[in-house]
This record gives C-alpha cells, structure tokens and sequence, in this order.
C-alpha cells in the first residue's frame, strides 16, 4: 500500500510540473476551504457524473464513468459494498471522493507506464478489502473503528480525508483542470504525506502498510480480536440455557403457541412493541398456568425473525443456570453484544476497564453493563428492539428480583430498547412494579374470559385431532369447562391422554370423571389440582403395582420434586441406589406431569410446570400423595453423602501423575474429570449440605453420617470440586454445615472438626494452590497443623506424605482468612447489619464496599470527602452508609450504588473523628475534634437541636446503647452518659483513665460500657454507678485504637496500635486470642453471625479473620513475657527445644546484651555484652562457666 500511494504520488507530481509553465497566466479559482461550502455528498463512485456538474460535460463524464467499471470493478465493487452499511458511512464517502478522484484523472495519465502497473496494484488491494469486508465486519470495525467512526476525533481525520478529494472534485465539476493554481493546489494535497497516511488508515490496513502482507494482517487482526473478544464475552459466565431458543428449551417444554391461538394478547404486546411513544416497559402478569412462558416464546420468535430481538432470560426453576438472579444482567449483555457490533465494542470498553463488573451489585451491573453502552451506541440501534425476561417469580433470590426491577424502572425510560417481564403477580414483584406508572400491563388471568376459553378451544381441538377414535364434542365441553382459563391444565390434560402407554379414551374418560372442584375465584389452584390427582391417582393407584414398584414411583417422584437441579435418569439410579430401568419404569406413568427430554437414560427428568412442584409440596392440596420436603431433603441428604462414601476411588479420582503440572494443562482433563465424576457424584457433591439443612433437624443417624463424611470423605469431595471448577463452592457449603450441627446438639469435637474443616477449605479455595489439586494434599494437608483435627483424621492415613514440621507450621496466623489492599491508611472500618457487605474508609477520602462472601468490591469506590474519612457506619437497616471527615462534614450514602443520599451534612468546625448510628435507625451521633457533639434525624438529616459542646475537649468516641435511649461520649479522659431525646446529661462522669479515651464500646445489658485509652489500658464501667467494674486491663502495648462486642454478647474485641487484635470473654474478661498484623490496626468490626471478623490497618490493608479458629481455652499465643526492655537478639538450639533471648534490661549483666547464641550440643549459652566480652553460661543451671575477653578489635 505504501509504495502504491508513493508511485502515484510521483506520477501526479511529474505530470502538473510539466504544465507548470503552460498554465502560469490562468486565472486563480477559489481556495479549497470555500469551494468544499459549497459541495455535497458525492454520488456513488463510477456509475453516473454529479448532478452539478455542467451540461457541457456530462456526456464525457458519463463515458469516462461506464468505461472506469470494468477496469475498476473491484474499486466499484468494494465501495458498493461500503454503502450496503450505514455504519461505514463516512468510509464509504471518503471512497467515494477518492474514485472520483481516480476517474477525473485517468484521461490526463493513462498513457504512462506506471500508472498500469499502479493501477493493477491498487486493483489488487481493493479486491482484497472487498473479501475482508464481506464476510462482516473486519475486527477492527467492532472494537474500534465502530467506536471510532462517531467519536469526535474521527471526524476531523475524515474531515482532512474529504477535503483533499473534495476539492479535487471541485475542480474536477467546474472544468478548470487546466489552471496552475489548480494544479498546484491539488498537488499539494495529495502529495500531503499525513492525507496519504489518513487515507490509508481509515480503510483499515494501518498505516504504510505494505501490500504485499495485507491479506495474512487483516487474518490475523480478525483471529487476534475474535479471540480476545470471545475470552472478554466469555468472562461474564452468562447463561446459554436461558435463551428462548436454547438446546435446553426442550428439557422444560418451551413451544409456541398453537396457530390461531393468543392473537389477542400477541396483537396487544405487538402494538406495544411498535408504539414509539408508549412506555417502555411491559409486565405480562398471570397466575400459574395462564400461559405466560407460551406467549413470551411465541413473541421472542417473532422479535427474533424480524431482527428485533435484543436478548431473552427464561427463568426456571428446574435449572440452576436459569434462576440464579445474578446471572440474568450478565446474559442480556451477552446477547446484546452478539446481536450489535457497536454495543459490543462499548461493553468490550466496559470489560477493559472492570473485569470483574459482573461479579458487583445488581445496580451497578446494570449502569454499567447495560445502560452505559446502550445510550453510547443508541443510534446504531433498530427502532424495536426489545428485552424479554420471562418468569422472573422463579428466580432463587427475591430481593435480587425486587432489584432487577427497581433498576428497571428507574432507566428503562433513558434506554433506547424496550424490556417485556413476565411473572405470576408474587407480592414482592405487584409491590414494586404493580403501582408503577412507568410500565404497560397485561393481566392473563383477567382476559376476556371467552377470548381465552375460545383459545383453549382451538389448542385441544388441534392436539386431540390425532385420537385413533374421535372424541364427541361432549367430551370436549366438558373438558374445557374444566380447564377453565388455565393452559396448563390443557397442556396436561393433552398430555395424559396423548401418552402412548396407555389408552387414550380411558384417559380421556378418566379426566372427565374426576371430582369435579369448586371454581371459587378465590382458590382457582382447585381446577388444576383436580388434574394432577387425576393423573397421580391412575400412576399411584394402579392395582397391579407391587408394593415395591410403588415405593420405587414415590421415591423417585419426591426426589424430582425436591433436586436442587434436573437429573438423569442414570443419575437418579445412582443416587438413589437403583436400576436406571427401575427409574425408567417409575417415571414412565408420570410422563404427563414429568418431562424427560429424551429416550435416552442419558437425558434429564424436569417438571413440566412450576404448578406442580407447588402442588406436590403442599398437602393440603396433594393430600395423600403430598410429598413432605423436610422428610425428603433429609433422606436426599443421606443418599448424597451415602454416594460420595461409596465412590471408587476415594484418592486422587482424576488419576493425576504430578503436583507440578497445573490441572488445566493436564492433557485431556476435562474429558478425563467427566470420566472420573459422574453427574450423580457431582450432584452429591454440590447439594448434600442443602439438602441437610433443608430436612429436619436431626438424627443421631444424620451426624453420623456428617461426622464420616468430615473425618473421612472431606478430601475426595474437595478433589471433585476443584476438578470440576467449583472449590469456591465448598466454603458456603461448609458454612452451612457448620451451622447444622450447632443446631443438633451434636458433640464439641464433631463441631470442633467442621470448625477445622470450614477453615480448611476456605484456605484452599482461596489459594493459588488449588490451581493443582495434588496440592490438596501436598502443600496444603503437609503444612496442617499436628493438632489440628483435619491432620489428625488425615494425615495418619497417608503414611507416604511428606510432613512440614517446626514453629512456622505450629505457630502460623490461624485466624488469618483474606487479606484485601485497600489504600493508604485504612481508617475505619464496618460490617453490614444483614451480612451481605462490609466496608473501609480510607486515608485518601475514599470508602470502599465490598461483596462479603466474595470479597470482591460491590461497586465503585465512592469518592467524595477530599480529606480523611475517619469514621463510617452502616445504617441498621443495611441500606446506607454514612461517613465522617476531616473535612468537617458528614455524607449518607446508598450502598447499592454508592450514590449520595444526604449531605453533605455541615454541623461541626473541626474533623469528625467518630459517629454512631442508634439501632433503631432513627437516630445519628457524630462527634469532633471541636468538642462538640451532634444527634442527626435519619429521617430528615437535620440536627436535634444544637450541638451539644464540651468546650475545649476533643470528643473521640460516641456510641449509642442497645435501646437507643442514651449514648456515651468520651471526651479526652472522661466518658459522658446522654439521654438521646431529652439532650441532657445522665448522672456523674465516669472518670478513672489518665490519658485519652480513643474507643466505646455498651454491652448488650446497656449497664456496662468498655473504653480503651492511648494508655494502653482497658476498662469495664457500670454505667449506674458510676464505676469500674473490671480492670483496668493493660495487654496491649500500645494505643487501644478500637473496641467491639461481638453480637451475642459474648465476647469483646480490641485493635490497638501494637499491631494486634485481641479477642476478650465478655464473662470472664480473659484475653482469648490474639491476630497480628503488619500494620497498625485502627477499626475492627464483627460480622452479623459473629463467626468473622474485619479490621483494618494503617498500610492499607484490610484482613478478614475467622473468630472461631482457635479454641475457647487458648489463651494469648505463646506470647513470651520477661524482658523490661528492647530485645536486641534470639537464637532457637540446636535440638530445637528452647529459645534464648538478650535485651537492653541487662538482664544477668552489667551492660546491653548484643548478641546470644547456642553451643552446638545446645548445652551452653553465649552472650556478648556491650563491654565486647564473650560470656558462656550453663544451659542446664543457668551460671556463667566462664568469660573470653574483652576482644579489643584491631
């Protein structure tokens, strides 16, 4: 490309300078900046002259332009192809004026040489380009030419590009080719080097680039980019199987609606769809069985035909990728990106700049995900697209549902694409979006009742057509009275009839003799429910069923109804302990309200509505053939554990030869782990904990069973996670189990052991270790501590495993979950009431939120204070944040988003060093180094009052009691009791301490009050009486910076500046344990469970510590007291049993000690004091044998 520009560039230069003389007297023309105000757009390149181009001149022109499109047909060919896409518009008009160019040429340099073989090469790369570009658009047009083509920036390159050919065209139109000026003036531009390179750049090859390497550069731009955008897409772990149109619609019974069928319905969301000043958003509501997911399919296929349909979520139950609420946002960006080109590129921008924004907050994916690249690619968009997200009700997480609409509703009107939501009118969706004004609705069940039996009608007639005997229209009458308005009982009842194992009349008949229910409007699950016992009835009641084959039908039927996720029928088999043709037969009866998606065992077993799990789990509907869920998930929960004790091997099942290879490396892995972990073993593995907490609380039996399975199968069910990509899985898991016991009665050693366990697998999770499962027992069970009770169970039986030893792997920081980075100096630091965020401010003004089980930021830093943020507080309700400043100003924020809710609040003249909401949430104290305290109404965020001052008294720490009717204020050495409504001092100070009182704390009583000094002491008040009850407590060695009681009460935490957290006995006031950091701790907060705890330090680090990690009767670490002073040197023995210490206390000597150490037999001490003597000592009496020196240095 570069030497085609470069010889055309000289063959113009040669051709004007030969004319230069000839041409000297003509007349000047206008400048290009004014001839371009008046030109417009070119027409399509080599087809026909401009219409303003003169009448003289258009016969020429239009012979030079026919006989130009065979010699340029791949120029013609490649234009055409750019005007196809509006997207390419400015490309395509800089090709056109470049054509122009070319043809306003040709009669002037034809005859010379080079230009042939120019024009060959040029011929060549348009051809090229011609291929690239129809086969889509070229990588670089996705990610950034898209982007670039409507940025600012790219119109002025596009801009340059035009004028030159502009201008040529100018000239070209008004016949002056033969005037110097002109000449000279189209010379100039296009022997410009940066027009060259501009318009070399904008067809995509880059710069200069040579011609010759222009196929195997644009191959390898499209192989690079498609892979790095499909690793980007991939990242969002969207869910395939929610599509309308997904290989799994199949497996739950998606299909369209019968012809002629929910025209009316389908006409009104049609119309919707079409309206441009309607609203932007349709809930589609009915009750079960109306017909909703029918409808939302039928629609999705029309949107789909006509390139209208954005993106599809299809909620089910009965699979987990379909009802998990987080992964619905991700899925829509997905299909978005795969549905546009330009989206695609702003989302990649997205992804660029946050990886792992799919992982935040619903809100926050939503802003950025969704809303952000819609309105940047808005105009590239159809007029209609549309959203379709059908079935929300059956998403796991209710609050996650209620936000999904929230957000929906305040955007959707700022969207350029429409969103369809379909649910069952559930409260807590009618709540949030029933009384919006911002949304079009449509009622199913609230049709015209006529239309919707006429509907059903059709549906039956054409289903039951194929009946070997025609039914009468009786018969049909009947049953459509029956149905009702419900669809579902139709589909059922088609089903049942249609069913090959059976005979159709029989069935028929034994529909229409079933009891009759009453149709009250107020219980309309009765028409249904007759249907299902109808079926259930002949599957169950079958007289020459065996007893055997019975209970087979019924352990297999609850076990569908209650599976965390569809299951084989070879998975059933193995699960429950049976044949897969026994499962096969039991399922066979109940094919019309199960759905198996195949002949093959292989094939999944689903439920054919979400009325019927409804109907199963609730006996006063299903009666005798009711299945009761907490009897059921417990038995499930044996049987899984049961399976995962039964697997051979029960080591290393994936059969891996080394530690040192990555299991992703591992040659055919994944088919080697599906060979090793059959769905069975992989369901018992994920579910077995749910299914125990979801069954009754229980038997001596079902802890045996949790205890084998701890003590012995821990491993292999970790092996099978981490294999199959789910070792994060296990912490939750563990979480949950450890919960269960407490709640049985269980023994402490049982708890103790899953206590160990928890931690255990939290460690390894969150390990880079895990990235090689060998290391499961190589680095991570090596390095358990001995008395541990997961090296007791373990490591004896693996007598070939190499053991770390010594006081690294005795002594390790046992509490130690997570450590986090923060930022500069950590201030403050704060847990959610309801669990789900804890949170840090910073000393750069920032606070961060991050997601508490994956401790992953929840949303973007919020940047506002623009000094310190020292102090921060969740409100107790869990829905805001309030942070206090050294810029003397208080701000509430949302935690969903992080946006500003109130402030920010001016009350106080000097830095805000503590705030404490009241638990009631009505309430808010901040008090400051000014003195002077504020009490804050939740509700208006306007001051109680005027501040309450201790007139030259900085006020540290406030903190309100459990009843929210007094609080504390600790100004410099004394604590102060308010009445929060009265704003008036509660009985005498509490006076005792001697230097600045940093930290309060109540007890859950509210007649008890800790408080921590920069005096390193600790002290218990009685708040009646005025005194210290216990203490004071003086294990720290520095500043007591924070206290917090843990949420039952029982326990007290304190972070001081000596870089340690102690954790107290609330009862005996012992110093349980002790964390250390690297850092000094500020702020400490206990989670709502209080099972963790998080603390943040003054490098910039956050930590999360597990509380329960050491037992009850440890006391402080192997914390070594004796020396009064500096400690200058240690050395350990020899033989590993004792430690020798020197300090500057002189301890046994006249001056410092500098140095110690051990004789090699450990038998004698050596010590070098500052006199430069060398002195030994007797290990076993501890008298000084004898001394060398003093050593004078030469």
């Amino acid at each position: 490309m570069r030497n085609s520009l470069k010889n055309l560039k000289r063959i113009f230069k040669k051709k004007y300078r030969g004319k230069s003389d000839e041409s000297a007297s003509r007349i000047n023309t206008a400048s290009p900046d004014t001839s371009l105000q008046s030109v417009g757009p070119p027409p399509n390149p080599l087809v026909s002259p401009p219409a303003s181009i003169p009448h003289k001149h258009r016969k020429t022109e239009s012979k030079v332009a026919a006989g130009n499109n065979d010699t340029w047909a791949n120029l013609v060919a490649f234009s055409s192809l750019l005007h196809q896409n509006p997207l390419l518009a400015p490309l395509a008009r800089a090709m056109d004026e470049l054509s122009w160019y070319i043809q306003a040429q040709e009669e002037i340099i034809t005859a010379h040489e080079e230009y042939k073989e120019l024009h060959t090469q040029l011929e060549a790369l348009f051809k090229d380009l011609r291929l690239h570009f129809s086969t889509g658009s070229p990588p670089a047009m996705t990610t950034s030419m898209l982007n670039l083509l409507r940025s600012g920036p790219s119109y002025e390159s596009y801009t340059e590009l035009q004028k030159g050919a502009r201008y040529l065209a100018y000239c070209k139109r008004n016949g002056t080719w033969t005037k110097l000026q002109d000449a000279t003036d189209a010379y100039k531009i296009i022997s410009s080097e940066s027009w060259w390179v501009l318009m070399s750049r904008n067809i995509c090859i880059g710069p200069y680039q040579p011609h010759a390497k222009l196929n195997a550069t644009l191959n390898i731009l499209r192989i690079v980019d498609k892979q790095a955008t499909e690793a980007q897409l991939r990242q969002l772990h969207s869910s395939m199987s929610a599509r309308y149109n997904s290989a799994e619609a199949h497996i739950v019974q998606r299909r369209e609606c019968t012809p002629n069928t929910r025209t009316q319905v389908l006409s009104d969301l049609n119309a919707w769809k079409n309206n441009p000043d309607g609203q932007k958003l349709c809930w589609m509501s009915g009750m079960a069985g109306t017909g909703k997911t029918t409808i939302t399919n039928t629609l999705c296929s029309t949107l789909d035909r006509d390139y209208e349909l954005g993106a599809s979520f299809f909620c089910t139950r009965s699979l987990p990728a379909c009802r998990d609420i987080k992964l619905i946002l991700p899925t829509i960006a997905y299909q978005l990106a795969r549905f546009s080109d330009p989206f695609r590129g702003a989302l990649l921008q997205v992804l660029d700049r946050d990886p792992d924004v799919h992982t935040k907050v619903l809100r926050v994916q939503f802003q950025h995900m969704i809303l952000e690249p819609l309105q940047e690619v808005r105009g590239s968009l159809p007029t209609n697209l549309t959203i379709v997200i059908d079935a929300l009700d059956e998403c796991d997480d209710g609050n996650g549902v209620e936000q999904i609409l929230e957000v929906l509703l305040e955007n959707v009107s700022q969207l350029p694409v429409k969103f369809l939501v379909s649910s069952r009118p559930e409260y807590h969706i009618r709540d949030r979006i029933g009384k919006s004004t911002r949304k079009t609705q449509v009622t199913l069940h609230e049709l015209d009742e006529k239309i919707v039996k006429a509907d059903i009608e059709t549906y039956l007639r054409a289903e039951l057509a194929f009946l070997s005997i025609p039914f009468t229209e009786e018969q049909l009458e009947e049953l459509l009275e029956r149905a009702g308005v419900l669809f579902i009982y139709a589909a059922t009842a088609v089903r049942y009839i249609m069913d090959p194992k059976g005979d159709p009349l029989e069935r028929l008949d034994a529909v229409l003799q079933a009891p009759t229910p009453g149709q009250e409007l107020s219980n309309k699950t009765k028409i249904i429910d007759g249907l299902y016992e109808a079926v259930l009835t002949s599957a169950l009641g079958d007289p020459g069923l065996e007893r055997s084959e019975k209970q087979r039908m019924e352990l297999v039927l609850h076990t569908v109804v209650c599976a965390q996720e569809p299951l084989t029928i070879d998975a059933l088999a193995g699960l429950l302990c049976l044949r897969s043709t026994w499962v096969a037969t039991a399922l066979r009866p109940l094919w019309s309200v199960l759905h198996v998606s195949g002949p093959d065992s292989s094939d999944r077993v689903n439920m054919l509505h979400a009325s019927f799990p409804d109907y199963m789990l609730d006996p006063s509907r299903s009666k005798q053939f009711a299945c009761i869920a907490a009897l059921h998930h417990g038995k499930l929960a044996e049987f899984c554990l049961r399976r995962i004790s039964q697997n051979t091997p029960q080591f290393n099942i994936g059969r891996l030869e080394s530690s040192y290879i990555f299991d992703e490396d591992v040659p055919e892995i994944d088919d080697r782990v599906k060979k090793a972990i059959p769905l069975d073993l992989l369901y018992a593995c994920q579910h077995w904990a749910a299914h125990l907490c979801l069954g009754e609380s229980s038997d001596e039996r079902a802890t045996t069973h949790v205890y084998d399975f701890l003590s012995k199968r821990l491993l292999l069910w970790m092996e099978v996670l981490n294999l199959t990509k789910r070792a994060e899985m296990s912490i939750g898991l563990m979480e949950q189990t450890v919960s269960w016991l407490r709640g049985t009665g269980c023994s402490e050693s049982t708890v103790l052991l899953a206590q160990d366990a928890r931690r255990f697998t939290t460690m390894f999770a969150t390990s880079p270790v895990s990235r090689s499962t060998p290391h499961l027992y190589v680095s991570m069970l090596a390095s358990w501590p001995e008395h541990k009770p997961i090296a007791h169970y373990f490591t004896r039986k693996s007598v070939e495993l190499a053991r770390f030893k010594g006081i690294e792997t005795t002594e390790r920081q046992f509490g130690l979950l997570s450590s986090i980075p923060a930022g500069p100096d950590v201030g403050c630091v704060a847990y959610c009431s309801n669990g789900r965020f804890f949170a840090a401010s910073t000393g750069d003004g920032q606070i961060i939120i991050w997601d508490a089980a994956s401790c992953r930021m929840a949303i973007d830093p919020i940047r506002a204070h623009h000094k310190p943020v020292q102090a921060i507080a969740f409100s107790p309700d869990g829905t805001r944040i309030c942070s206090g400043s050294h810029d003397k100003t208080l701000c509430v924020w949302d935690v969903e988003n992080g946006q500003l809710v109130a402030g920010p609040l001016q009350g106080h003249i000097s830095p805000i060093r503590t705030i404490d909401y009241s638990p009631d949430g009505l309430w808010l104290v901040s008090g400051s180094t000014d003195g002077t305290v504020c009490i804050w109404s939740t509700e208006t965020w306007k001051q109680k009052g005027n501040a309450l001052s201790e007139p030259g008294q900085n006020v540290y720490s406030v903190a309100f009691s459990p009843d929210s009717t007094t609080f504390a204020v600790a100004c410099y050495s004394v604590i102060y009791i308010w009445n929060a409504l009265r704003r008036q001092k509660i009985g005498h100070p509490l006076e005792g301490h001697t230097g600045y009182i940093i930290s309060l704390a109540f007890l859950l009583d509210g007649n008890h009050l800790v408080s921590g000094t920069d005096t390193c002491t600790i002290c218990i008040w009685d708040t009646t009486s005025g005194q210290i009850v216990f203490g004071p407590f003086h294990e720290h060695t520095n500043n007591v910076s924070d206290l917090k009681v843990s949420p039952d009460g029982h326990f007290m935490v304190s972070a001081s500046f000596d870089n340690t957290i102690r954790i107290w006995n609330a009862q005996t006031w012992q110093s349980r344990t002790i964390f250390r950091t690297t850092g000094v701790v500020n702020s400490v907060a206990f989670s709502p469970d209080g099972l963790r705890l998080v603390s943040g330090s003054s490098d910039g680090t956050v930590h999360i510590w597990e509380v329960e990690s050491v037992p009850e009767e440890q006391l402080t670490v192997n914390q070594l007291n004796g020396h009064n002073s500096w400690i200058r040197s240690v050395s350990f023995s020899p033989c590993g049993t004792y430690l020798v210490s020197g300090s500057y206390d002189k301890a046994k000597h006249e001056y410092w000690v500098l140095s110690v150490g051990v004789s090699t037999d450990s038998e004698h001490i050596f010590s070098v004091p500052e006199d430069k003597s060398i002195r030994v000592w007797s290990k076993r009496t501890g008298e000084l044998e004898y001394t060398i020196g003093p050593i004078e240095s030469t």
